[in-house]
């Protein structure tokens, strides 16, 4: 394996083929993401509604965040040998911190998928649901630029929202898809 360029969030490795065609795979692979599933006990889900400057607009998601700032922080970590899903329960509480209005217990949080982009792309997305809260209200820690409000909406509601194609990213529709249809 050889890394070929390293940007910010970015890194470009060519890895060789263990096949005996020795053809070089390049790989673009950036640190995973966490996703957050806060579920009520009315059987609601929590969204939060934020503006998107790719998008022009504002967009429904799962609160998220990154599991970390840079690359070479990811690169340190990944050398540390230190337990992934550790970082990513860690990195879910600080986004929950910084992105809603909910106080929790961390130990209730459980990773229910984990999405793997593709063999030449690599950026996992972490699913955490979270199902038993206490829904005092804290006030935000938004980063700058953020501007994120959050709400919690029905099955039905996040069903529309998918129809009418308020949720853009297309890894989350696609879980919430899933999950809403497998839902009890």
């Amino acid at each position: 394996m050889e890394i070929v360029y390293t940007g910010k969030l970015f890194r470009v490795i060519h890895k060789k083929n263990k096949q005996e065609d020795k053809k070089i795979f390049e790989i673009v692979e950036r640190p995973p993401g966490v996703r957050l599933l806060f579920i009520n006990t009315h059987d609601k889900i929590l969204l939060t509604n934020e503006y998107r400057s790719e998008l022009w607009w504002y967009d429904y998601r799962l609160p998220w965040g990154k599991t970390f700032d840079t690359i070479s922080e990811y690169e340190h970590f990944l050398n540390s040998h230190w337990d992934m899903h550790d970082h990513i329960l860690y990195t879910a509480c600080k986004e929950w911190k910084e992105e809603t209005w909910i106080t929790t217990i961390k130990d209730n949080w459980k990773i229910v998928h984990i999405d793997t982009l593709g063999a030449t792309i690599k950026r996992d997305l972490y699913y955490l649901s979270i199902s038993q809260y206490d829904n005092s209200i804290m006030e935000q820690e938004l980063e700058d630029g953020e501007d994120i409000t959050v709400e919690r909406y029905s099955k039905n509601e996040i069903k529309q929202f998918l129809l009418m194609n308020k949720i853009s990213e297309s890894r989350t529709k696609a879980f919430l898809y899933d999950f809403i249809y497998q839902w009890v």
